[in-house]
């Protein structure tokens, strides 16, 4: 009978056990010839009228700066291991040297990478 206790136990905790996937979001800038840029200035703009559970996560503006390859990468599993579910749209803004500009949205979703590009002018 112990046995059996502890093997449905055991089995219980295992079944209870999730496995944590990164929730990221990587934004590409390139220019309009498709040539990636770095050192843009990436703004990601939650849009609370699109949260769903997520919505102390839209009212924080974050921000990054493109590497050499154009890339810049947001991490946000930490934010979702805490409880919360659901999705946020962002509004993405990439900025430099006030000169080019490009703008696009991208929706966050719980233990999902998404990808974006956005062509800045």
């Amino acid at each position: 009978m112990k046995r059996a206790l502890l093997f449905l136990t055991i089995i219980l905790v295992i079944a209870s056990c999730r496995e944590e996937t990164d929730s990221k979001i990587i934004v590409n800038v390139q220019d309009t010839s498709g040539t990636p840029v770095g050192k843009v200035d990436v703004i990601l703009q939650g849009e609370p009228t699109d949260t769903i559970y997520v919505s102390d996560l839209a009212n924080y503006p974050l921000s990054g700066i493109t590497d050499a390859n154009g890339r810049v990468e947001f991490l946000f599993t930490d934010f979702y291991s805490t409880g919360p579910d659901g999705f946020t749209t962002f509004q993405i803004t990439a900025v430099k040297d006030t000169f080019f500009s490009g703008s696009g949205n991208v929706i966050l979703e719980e233990g999902v990478t998404t990808e974006t590009t956005v062509i800045v002018e």
